[in-house]
């Protein structure tokens, strides 16, 4: 490969790398929509990390600062697995990889799935939900508590 070559393939690299690959940062306030990559059940222990995905691209500025399917984490905040408690289950996002590298992210607070605590029965009763999953692909939306340095 001659030298001409070989700088025009290096600025294409660079050029492809930098256009998916550049610092931003993300608001307070920002929501993000992220999936669950496996099933959660209800009864989880706290402090259980649990496997998410972005479900959307996430657009600052014009710019996708994160792809729809980037993986991220988060943690069964409260559960009827509780033994101290017992608790509708709750999740909250802790962090999302970007570029090989973990991302701590706070949120406003944690996800309860739309099922948990008590809901209304066709004749308009009330009743608790103890036993139940979180399907794999539940959608959960979080909003930022803090801005978010990619």
């Amino acid at each position: 490969m001659n030298t001409k070559t070989s700088l025009l393939f290096s600025i294409c690299i660079w050029t492809a790398a930098s256009s998916c690959c550049f610092a931003a940062t993300m608001p307070s306030g920002t929501t993000l929509i992220v999936r669950t990559v496996n099933s959660i059940s209800s009864h989880q222990k706290v402090g259980r990390t649990v496997k998410l995905e972005i479900d959307q691209d996430v657009v600052i500025n014009g710019k996708v600062v994160l792809r729809a399917g980037t993986a991220a984490s988060g943690i069964v905040e409260t559960s009827v697995g509780d033994v101290r408690r017992s608790n509708a289950l709750t999740v909250n996002l802790t962090s999302i990889s970007v570029n090989e590298k973990t991302v701590p992210v706070k949120t406003t607070g944690a996800h309860e799935p739309q099922l948990a605590g008590s809901h209304k029965t066709g004749r308009g009763a009330s009743v608790y939900v103890r036993d139940y999953t979180f399907p794999h692909n539940t959608r959960m939306a979080f909003q930022l508590a803090q801005p978010l340095n990619l």
